[in-house]
């Protein structure tokens, strides 16, 4: 019986220690891409990405399209996922007048932010960013935006190649709950966002589950033995 409160008392400190150390190990950070690239044909208005990894609980980015009306209205333009390899991956917009089903001046792509900045979890206001298909004279830009539905004047970057831009503009997260991907001139794509995340070390979660498994051996040897 001694024995027995040994190795209980031993497994419930074990199980103390690792969450203990379970909370301490939230600042373990990794990096977490959003990336648009997705199979040939339209989407519909709006759709919905979940990161990579994929985060619990997840953290999406909606995107919506969006073109021109008359005046500074904008409607709805179906979303279009491209994946014709390298420098051909992102997503456009159908209302591309060359074919080629990307983002042209007057049309834009809104990426709603909402579940980064309510995340506990994100570690970084700011955003990096990648454009796809620029060449020639595409040029894209990025707006950041409170207002749904309009595109927003407040511009963060603009770029002319498919470079990531690893620090887009600051304090993105809490600052917009938009951004606004357009062409300035061409037809671009949109290709990823990426931020950093903490998460659970690993080794926290094993000894959990070490401590855990530990109980359940003594508690099942004690039911035989009686």
């Amino acid at each position: 019986m001694r024995n027995l409160k040994k190795l209980l008392l031993l497994t419930a400190t074990s199980m103390s220690m690792a969450v203990v150390s379970l909370g301490a190990a939230q600042a373990g950070t990794i990096d977490v891409v959003w990336n648009f690239v997705g199979s040939n044909g339209s989407l519909g208005h709006t759709h919905t990405y979940a990161s990579t990894p994929v985060l619990n609980p997840p953290i999406d980015i909606t995107a919506t399209g969006y073109t021109k009306a008359d005046g500074n209205r904008y409607k709805f333009q179906d979303l279009y996922g491209k994946d014709q390899g390298s420098g051909e991956q992102g997503v456009g917009l159908t209302n591309d007048p060359s074919g080629d089903h990307e983002i042209t001046p007057g049309s834009f792509i809104q990426l709603d932010l909402i579940n980064l900045a309510s995340s506990s979890q994100i570690t970084s206001m700011a955003l990096s960013f990648q454009a796809g298909s620029t060449s020639g004279n595409d040029e894209w830009a990025v707006y950041g935006s409170n207002v749904a539905g309009k595109l927003s004047t407040h511009q963060l970057a603009t770029g002319t190649n498919d470079n990531l831009i690893g620090n887009l503009a600051g304090n993105i997260i809490g600052t917009y709950r938009y951004l606004d991907v357009t062409a300035l001139s061409g037809n671009i794509l949109l290709a990823e966002v990426d931020n950093k995340v903490n998460v659970p070390e690993p080794g926290s979660l094993a000894l959990l589950g070490t401590g855990l498994i530990g109980l359940g051996v003594v508690l099942r040897r004690r039911r035989k033995t009686a």
